[in-house]
């Protein structure tokens, strides 16, 4: 008896060792979903970490970027480094590679020369020098050095920048589109009325760079690379002048450091990080008086703002021969690198007030808005100052960049000329977006108890730009001769 029981109970059922077929066959499964989920994400880990050091290195190149303009004054005109302005104006036969400045005092001088008429009169002069006292810039020498010195594909014996020498794509601003670019529809059609501000793309003149006539010209594309790369390092040089009024002047050699050239030049335009820098007169400019009859000053404080980008396409609007051009102005691409989009507010006290607020953006269907969350955009409208007692008027440029903090899906509606337009909503974060100082005080000038509501402000325009990791805003302070 004692027997029997300690066999069973030594015997039982449970007391089995090892595991079935089926627990192995689905542990095994276990294991093999979790080995494929590390799998994919390899490669999505290896994107990251390229991303993270891309952003890492862009980051880097900006703060650089801030750091060599302070000290090679690459963000005013000077003596040691000249502002090409490329003139487009076809009333003017001077050459688009001549126009070029040592000081922001000769600059706004000139532009306050050009807007006024062969005759003129007081109130005519008081207009001129306050819009041209408004006149905000771009200073992108990656855009120029890519650029023809003029439209080869039209013949031109002038050798000249034109304003029209790429139908509505106007190269010497930014965004590179004329005032009257319509942004609720297709953008080549020709029932353009509204007209939205533009800053005027300049760069760095190039002392180095003769033609074969002896012309300079603005730095052509080894030399644009550097320095919009922010490569830093040794990359210039003092270069003889043949004017010794100006002295020596920085050229960008590219013999002085061989290797960053070199790894420069071996890169896409499209690929390499690199910069462009917008400069505004800040709200403190003050307003000219109507008695003055030359312009009394220059704006000494701007808002400063270098755009950085991980990579950006600047040969969209290069040919490479007549057939291309010519297709081209039959049946005009939309650009991709410089877009734009009309802006609705969609609670007007918020924007003024705030520092984030909604907006809807809408452009024609065929050019695209493609937000993302992290992306950033510059809203630009003019400021209209208007004698509510004289009906004088005039107008100031007013941009800011912001960055997009949310973003809906894209929707399809129909613009005002029954064409497919997208739009949505996005929530942004910078300055608040209402009247400026300059603004209120004309308006207590005029009379007014209370600010106009927002909504009757001139319309604003968003220039959108993919691939840009940051925006570093500073204000400079510049001086005259």
């Amino acid at each position: 008896m004692r027997s029997n029981i300690y066999n069973t109970m030594r015997y039982r059922p449970t007391d089995r060792h090892g595991l079935t077929l089926a627990e192995c066959l689905f542990a095994m499964a276990i294991m093999l979903v979790g080995l494929i989920g590390i799998a994919a994400m390899v490669p999505f880990a290896g994107r990251q970490a390229a991303d993270s050091y891309s952003i890492v290195q862009t980051l880097a190149a900006g703060q650089n970027t801030i750091a060599v303009a302070k000290s090679s004054q690459v963000f005013r005109p000077s003596t040691t480094s000249p502002w090409q302005f490329i003139d487009d104006n076809s009333a003017t036969a001077v050459d688009s590679r001549d126009t070029y400045f040592v000081s922001m005092e000769r600059l706004y001088q000139q532009l306050y020369v050009s807007l006024l008429p062969s005759s003129h009169n007081a109130t005519q002069r008081y207009v001129a020098a306050n819009t041209a006292l408004g006149t905000s810039f771009c200073m992108d020498p990656n855009f120029w050095g890519h650029q023809a010195r003029y439209n080869q594909w039209r013949g031109a014996s002038h050798r000249k920048v034109l304003a029209d020498d790429w139908g509505y794509y106007r190269r010497t601003r930014f965004p590179f589109y004329n005032e009257t670019y319509p942004v609720n529809y297709y953008p080549f059609s020709t029932g353009a009325t509204a007209t939205t501000p533009r800053l005027a793309r300049v760069s760095l003149r190039d002392p180095m760079g003769t033609d074969v006539n002896g012309n300079n010209g603005w730095l052509r594309e080894a030399s644009s690379k550097i320095v919009s790369s922010s490569g830093g390092g040794d990359v210039t040089k003092e270069v003889a002048q043949v004017d010794k009024s100006f002295g020596p002047l920085r050229g960008f050699a590219s013999a002085s450091n061989s290797a960053l050239v070199s790894s420069i030049q071996a890169g896409s335009g499209a690929t390499n990080a690199s910069w462009l820098a917008t400069i505004v007169p800040t709200d403190e400019t003050p307003i000219a008086s109507p008695t003055n009859t030359e312009l009394p000053f220059y704006p000494e404080s701007f808002d400063l703002s270098v755009v950085v980008f991980s990579k950006r396409d600047v040969r969209e609007l290069v040919f490479e021969d007549a057939a291309e051009y010519d297709s081209f102005m039959v049946d005009p691409i939309p650009a991709v690198s410089e877009r734009i989009a009309d802006v609705g507010f969609l609670n007007p006290l918020e924007a003024s007030s705030s520092s984030t607020f909604s907006i809807t953006l809408r452009t024609d269907e065929r050019v695209g808005l493609r937000c993302r969350v992290g992306d950033w955009i510059m809203l630009s409208r003019y400021r209209v100052f208007r004698n509510v007692m004289t009906g004088i008027e005039f107008s100031r440029q007013q941009h800011e960049w912001y960055r997009l903090l949310s973003v809906t899906a894209e929707e399809t509606a129909t613009g005002a000329f029954g064409n497919p337009i997208v739009a949505c909503e996005v929530r942004v974060s910078g300055k608040p977006w209402g009247w400026s100082l300059s603004e209120g005080e004309w308006f207590r000038d005029q009379g007014m108890t209370s600010l106009p509501n927002l909504n009757t402000m001139p319309p604003a325009v968003a220039t959108l730009v993919p691939n840009v990791i940051n925006v570093y805003q500073r204000t400079l302070k510049v001086g005259g001769l």
